[in-house]
């Protein structure tokens, strides 16, 4: 299985049923406690689902729509990167 990394806090995989995201994040401290690093798995028919996903996730973090557009470039350019090598 390959595992493309999108960004820091998201990964896309493919098995031979669906699209997996894994999103990486860190949780809230519980009683005082250190914040431990977490990750949850979504599922997505199409790649096109988990790419949406992915952007609607990530832009709602973003403070303007030029933080969104640098969100997207480095993502497509992490995409290309990875499917070059892939398939040269």
């Amino acid at each position: 299985m390959t595992t493309i990394q999108v960004n820091k806090s998201f990964t896309i995989s493919r098995d031979t049923n669906c699209w997996t995201v894994r999103q990486t994040f860190m949780s809230e401290p519980i009683d005082g406690g250190e914040p431990k690093q977490r990750y949850r798995l979504l599922y997505y028919a199409t790649l096109e689902q988990a790419c949406k996903a992915i952007i609607d996730r990530s832009a709602g973090r973003c403070y303007n729509l030029e933080e969104i557009i640098m969100l997207l470039k480095g993502a497509v350019k992490n995409l290309t990167a990875h499917t070059a090598i892939e398939f040269e």
